[in-house]
Order: C-alpha cells, then structure tokens, then sequence
C-alpha cells in the first residue's frame, strides 16, 4: 500500500503528537500518493510546515530530497516526493527492508524466515503499510519487528481488516495485533479504522460507530510502544479463551476486543432507531459472557426484551433486569424482536441451528 493523503495525516498528527524523531523502517518500501496542495495540508496539520505571504517554509530540511527547503507551492512536483522525503519532512530518517533488492531497499530481510537478523533493536520506529498480508508466515514478520525495534520505539501497522479479498493472503482482526503487542509490554497507544465508500475514505476512532454497510474496504491503523527489550516473543493465547479457562484475570475492557465490538455493532448501533432496532433485541444464553457484554454496552441493555436459555433453574430469574426465559418463548415471539444475539463464546452450533428455523436466520448475531 502506497501513503495517501488520510494515511499521511494520521502520520503527521500521530508523529506530531508523539514528538517522533530518529530512524525509522519500512517493511516494504512506500510509494507517496500526495498532489502538491495535500503535501503542504498534511506538514501544515502536523506543524511541520509554515506559509507566509504564499512562501512555504518546512520544520525538517528536505534539500537533499527536492531542490529547496523554502519554495513555492507551484515549484514542488508530485514526483519529487519519495518516501524517504515524506518521512523526513515530518521529523524521522526512513530506510526500507524487502526480500528483494528491486526496490532498492536498504535491508534485505525475508520476513518469512526466522532466521539471525542484521540488525536487532536498532530502529526507533518500524512501519508496516500493507505488507505482512503479502507475507506466507506473518507472525513471523511481526515478530521481526519486535526484534527489529528498539526499547521504547513505536510499532505502526496499516492493515486489511475487511474488503480485501484476494489482495494478498490474509485479512487481520483488530484482536491480533491487540493481543500480541499486550501480551509482549507494548502500550498500545492508537487504534483507528480507515473506511473506502465510492473512493472516498473515512477515518473512525471507535469501531462501534461505523456503519459497515455502506464500506466496500476497511483498515486497521495501529501505534504501540515497546516498553521492554527483546529477548524472545509471547505467542498469545486469546484473552476471552484464557478468562474461560481461568489461567489469568483479564480487565474488564479487554475482554471484549474491538472485533467483539465490530461484530456486535455490524448489525446495529447505540441508536436503535437509526439501524433497524424498532421492537427489541433477545439474548441467547444467560451465563457469564452476557453478563460481560451488558457490563460492557450498558446502553445495550435497554433495548433486550429477554435472555434465553435452556437452564430451567434460570426461568424466571434475571440478568442486570432482565428475565430469563425458555427457548420456546423466543421462537414463539420470534415476531417481536429484531436481532438474536447469540452470547456464548461456543455458539457456532446454536447459530447453525437456528439458522434452520423460519423467522430466525436474518435476525442472527454471533458474538
């Protein structure tokens, strides 16, 4: 993937803000897709460029890139803008690594193969833009990264999530990357979605605010900080999975990750009205998960008519309210509701056969 103008200004605000500076490298070298006027818009909003009386002035001095560092506007073409130019007028040195020497990268490292690298923590920041997809064995090249980054340096990642089909061999959930860089000491400091309608993108803070239906592509923009050296890499296990299983306590609001929350909100939003909820909602299933997810989504709960399950001893009782009845209520006011939320982490088979039953299939929501 190349630098657009929205990835360019999640660049510029997220180094701006973090006061980026030293050496960073690109897995996969970058190609720059920015006119004149989005160049100057994206160093103006991250403070990395001033213009006075229409003359142009950058923070970083980019002449060994373009031919002046104070020009005018009309002066700069689109092509004297490479990589290494753009990462430099926003405060950072840019090198590249690739498996191959065709794009004159300065690092030859195959992310595939876990093999003695040239360089371990050695770079400030490390940017993946639309590479590891590409790569058979992708955990691999994240923890080459890992390996790769100094102590206290940043990891940003820009990957698929949704829409990319066939575009390279994987599609990630936001979960991954959020679970491998806790489970090895990052602090995760940015999660942002990119959104593509009509050649348009949009860029959303909270993924429970998006309107999945009207996007035909999706992507993850990530920003975490190494806190730790590297010595080895924690392969994660899923923080839902070891809760269940009791081998560690798990906040709260880690237990329903982003994807959780992508799921949950693909078919509806925090307003009812505006995304098809006019009657209610049921829950399938009474147990401990519920309980997290109406802990959770608190504005959830006021539209849940009923929890279901096949508990006798729970007929009658309540979660946060709200009562618990027998399947056969649900499928006998089936009529009445809007979505079933099947709340349960091995709801597969319960999803797969209500599915059969009329009146069911399009209300279905897997969590």
């Amino acid at each position: 993937m190349g630098i657009n103008y929205e990835v360019a200004t999640l660049f510029a605000k997220t180094f701006s803000r973090l006061k980026c500076n030293g050496k960073l490298l690109q897995l996969g070298r970058q190609t720059v897709e920015l006119t004149d006027e989005q160049f100057l818009s994206v160093l103006k909003g991250g403070g990395f460029a001033s213009v006075d009386n229409g003359r142009i002035t950058l923070k970083n001095d980019i002449s060994g890139y373009i031919k002046s560092n104070t020009y005018y506007m009309a002066s700069l073409g689109v092509q004297n803008i490479n990589d290494k130019a753009f990462f430099h007028a926003i405060g950072v040195d840019a090198y590249s690594s690739d498996a191959s020497a065709y794009e004159h990268a300065d690092y030859i490292i195959d992310l595939n193969k876990d093999e003695p690298c040239q360089v371990t923590e050695k770079f400030d920041i490390i940017y993946n833009g639309g590479t590891i997809e590409h790569v058979f064995n992708p955990l691999n090249a994240i923890a080459t990264a890992h390996r790769l980054l100094k102590t206290g340096g940043l990891i940003i990642h820009l990957v698929p999530i949704n829409g990319f089909v066939d575009h390279g061999y994987y599609q990630f959930s936001p979960c991954l990357l959020q679970e491998y860089y806790h489970e090895n000491g990052y602090d995760i400091l940015e999660s942002k979605y990119l959104f593509v309608h009509d050649g348009s993108w949009y860029v959303f803070e909270k993924i429970s605010a998006i309107p999945f239906h009207l996007f035909s592509g999706a992507l993850l923009y990530f920003v975490a900080r190494k806190k730790k050296a590297w010595h080895s890499h924690v392969i994660p296990t899923q923080h839902l999975y070891k809760s269940l299983w009791g081998a560690e306590a798990v906040q709260k609001d880690e237990m329903l990750s982003d994807y959780r929350q992508r799921v949950l909100f693909a078919s509806m939003t925090s307003d009812p009205l505006a995304s098809g909820i006019k009657r209610g909602i049921a829950v399938w299933c009474g147990g401990d998960f519920t309980k997290r997810v109406l802990s959770n989504f608190p504005e959830l709960a006021k539209h849940i008519l009923f929890i279901v399950d096949k508990d006798n001893n729970k007929h009658g009782c309540d979660i946060a309210g709200i009562k618990i009845v027998a399947p056969q209520y649900c499928m006998d006011n089936i009529n009445a509701i809007d979505k079933v939320l099947i709340s349960t982490p091995t709801g597969m088979p319960i999803y797969n056969d209500l599915s059969r039953i009329d009146g069911f299939r399009d209300k279905l929501i897997l969590l």
